[in-house]
């Protein structure tokens, strides 16, 4: 008698058309924000304080954690996947800016300010060579997933590698969002405010929160894949 096997929801397409949908609606919850909502309104949800930028610290932190997970008794912990999803929760808390100088301790400016004592700065290039050291580590596995693959096409046959190059290129995107009003300004440019500026600060805020959620379900579509392999 064959053994029944348990459906393994891992299917490329599917697994993409899922996520595109949800991004999709998701997207379109902040285009109404911005169409619809009062100023008041606006402040409240996308500001610093606010609810969107209040929920990514805590969901970094859980995704970091999932990461992380030294009791699952069929699967190893994935400590580049961990670190940088807890970096990505101090980000968004601003854990890596000195309250002293004001800026971020992943800038040469930084340690070059005579305002923070040695032990600020000491403690702060531990964290940043760190986080280096892990993000090294993570693009030299990621190659050598791609060897191992073959081929970058085969690499990202699998659901979870293309999941997770979604989420990249949304970080990147999120990323040029940020820099989009502050890097026109600094470069003498026009300040943009009004409906375009609501546009911009909505969707960098939204897609920032949107991100670990994309990781997640990249991370648990390679945990159905890893589970599927051992049985």
């Amino acid at each position: 008698m064959q053994e029944k096997t348990v459906p393994i929801e891992t299917d490329t397409p599917q697994a993409m058309r899922r996520l595109f949908i949800a991004i999709g609606i998701w997207l379109a919850l902040i285009m109404l924000a911005v169409l619809f909502a009062t100023p008041e309104q606006f402040s409240i949800l996308f500001n610093e304080q606010g609810p969107i930028e209040g929920l990514s610290t805590p969901a970094w932190i859980i995704l970091g954690a999932w990461c992380l997970d030294p009791w699952h008794p069929r699967v190893k912990p994935l400590l580049t996947c961990g670190v940088m999803a807890l970096f990505g929760g101090m980000r968004e808390a601003d854990w890596q800016h000195s309250e002293i100088t004001h800026s971020t301790m992943l800038k040469v400016s930084f340690y070059m300010n005579p305002l923070p004592p040695i032990w600020h700065k000491l403690l702060a290039a531990i964290f940043t060579l760190a986080l280096l050291a892990t993000v090294v580590v993570g693009l030299r596995q990621l190659l050598a997933y791609v060897r191992a693959s073959g081929s970058v096409r085969a690499a990202l046959q699998p659901a979870w590698a293309r999941v997770f190059v979604t989420g990249f290129l949304l970080t990147a995107f999120s990323k040029f969002l940020d820099r989009l009003i502050n890097g026109l300004v600094e470069w003498g440019g026009p300040h943009i405010d009004g409906l375009a500026g609501r546009f911009i600060g909505g969707y960098e805020e939204g897609i920032e929160l949107l991100l670990p959620f994309v990781f997640a379900y990249a991370l648990w579509l390679f945990r159905r894949q890893q589970l599927a392999a051992k049985r």
